[in-house]
């Protein structure tokens, strides 16, 4: 009997002390899963940091509302021995609001229990997370735009033996490099630690690169294709072809101008005569008979400039009929103007001794006939065109029209105080109010040749 008494009062302090000590536990442990339920489903985990910033504990709008503060701040960006302070704004940065979700929820959103583990981890352990930021079209906006220039030399064009325009490297010019800034914000965004980002730079295309691929595009289009020749004579005619290569041989072009913006085009006096020597040999009605040198180069740098201003290209015409129509004996020294050609020939002592490429009448008709120079001047002014005329030689005064005709070079006028000559003055086609106007440095040399008196002679 006092065995059983026994074992029924150990029962009894057994479930007393069940009682007292699971129940209690139970508790515990659900009020446990409850806390940690609740950061599961609302709070981003302790010890969760971007940069400096601690956005563990905080719910996801307060970590969204502490991004938008740091992206207020400005960012600084060391370039070379220069300092630039920008801001997330205007280098086109914002917050992503789904990679901010992404990236903070990570581990809330992993499967139980290990979502209940890693929140008991994190109590102790550290977890840095990316930057929450976007980069918008704004930011490849912002560095195209971005050009650090430490120049003290612009770079120059050259001509190379391909007839082709290169760019001499002498610009110190760069832009920072995407991908290198990119990385160097995403890394140190909220990171106090950090002072100034140096991004890697890259070397600027250059400032020529416009007028060199202008340009190339026009001398490609004159050296890179066949040069129709077609030869006449009586209304007999004959053409060849010339390669790109032999057409090298005839021509090449030269910059000009400050900017290296001008071609200037240079006919190779041995390889024409070469050429046109070829020509009187082969050619069976020109045999023994000889090209006007003068006129092929001419026509061959009209041809050229039509080709680079991308004009019909009718090739290069070339006639026994070219030529000075007068044979010396007008005068020991006269002024020869053949309209039909565009020509102007100097001669003294029955020689040609210079011949230039002109322009005569487009408005009104240049006059013909034999007419004398009755005065000079450096520079005249035209009240009917308003425009300024170089170098003028006045051979003939009409009555009818209360107006003088001359010799000068192509006019231009003066606007805002600077020379402006008409895009349609080019020598060589007629554009002029029936004066006979000549290029630039042309008009100069026959000013000088010519005197008060000097024989003009004008051939329709």
């Amino acid at each position: 009997m006092k065995r059983i008494k026994i074992k029924r009062v150990v029962f009894a302090i057994a479930r007393n002390i069940r009682r007292t000590i699971i129940f209690p536990g139970t508790i515990a442990f659900l009020l446990l899963a409850a806390i940690a339920g609740s950061f599961v489903t609302t709070r981003i985990y302790p010890n969760t940091y971007i940069g400096s910033i601690n956005i563990g504990m905080k719910t996801l709008p307060e970590a969204r509302a502490l991004i938008q503060k740091e992206l207020k701040r400005s960012i600084k960006v060391s370039i070379r021995d220069r300092e630039y302070e920008w801001s997330f704004e205007q280098m086109g940065i914002e917050l992503s609001l789904d990679r901010l979700e992404t990236l903070v929820t990570a581990p809330n959103r992993k499967p139980f229990p290990q979502n209940i583990l890693e929140l008991l981890s994190s109590f102790t352990t550290r977890r840095t997370i990316p930057a929450p930021i976007a980069f918008t079209g704004g930011f490849t906006s912002f560095l195209q735009d971005a050009l650090f220039d430490f120049s003290t030399d612009t770079d120059e064009l050259k001509v190379g033996k391909n007839n082709m325009v290169s760019v001499v490297s002498l610009e110190k010019r760069f832009r920072i490099d995407p991908v290198s800034l990119h990385d160097e914000i995403e890394s140190s965004f909220a990171d106090r630690s950090i002072l100034s980002l140096s991004p890697k730079l890259a070397k600027a295309e250059s400032s020529k690169l416009p007028t060199q691929s202008l340009l190339n595009d026009r001398l490609r289009a004159v050296f890179e294709t066949p040069l129709l020749v077609q030869i006449s004579s009586g209304g007999v005619d004959q053409s060849i072809i010339i390669s790109p290569k032999e057409l090298a041989t005839l021509a090449s072009v030269s910059l000009t101008g400050e900017t290296n913006d001008g071609i200037a085009i240079e006919i190779h006096e041995a390889g024409l005569k070469k050429f046109l020597n070829t020509l009187s040999q082969t050619v069976s009605f020109i045999h023994g008979k000889t090209l006007s040198f003068t006129t092929a180069k001419n026509k061959l740098i009209e041809v050229i400039r039509s080709r680079m201003d991308k004009e019909k290209d009718i090739g290069l015409l070339l006639s026994l009929d070219d030529g000075p129509t007068s044979n010396g004996d007008v005068a020991d020294k006269y002024i020869e103007v053949d309209i039909k050609q565009s020509m102007m020939y100097l001669f003294s002592g029955g020689t040609v001794i210079a011949s230039y490429r002109v322009s005569t009448g487009k408005y009104y008709p240049t006059p013909t006939g034999t007419f004398t120079i009755f005065n000079k001047s450096p520079l005249a002014f035209s009240d009917i065109y308003s425009v300024w005329m170089p170098y003028w030689m006045g051979f003939y005064y009409s009555n009818k029209l209360n107006a003088s005709f001359g010799i000068h070079e192509i006019p231009y006028a003066l606007v805002n105080g600077k020379k402006r000559v008409n895009p349609g003055d080019e020598v060589g086609t007629p554009s002029t109010g029936g004066c006979v106007a000549l290029s630039f440095g042309d008009a100069k040399k026959v000013y000088e040749f010519a005197g008060l008196g000097t024989v003009v002679v004008i051939y329709p």
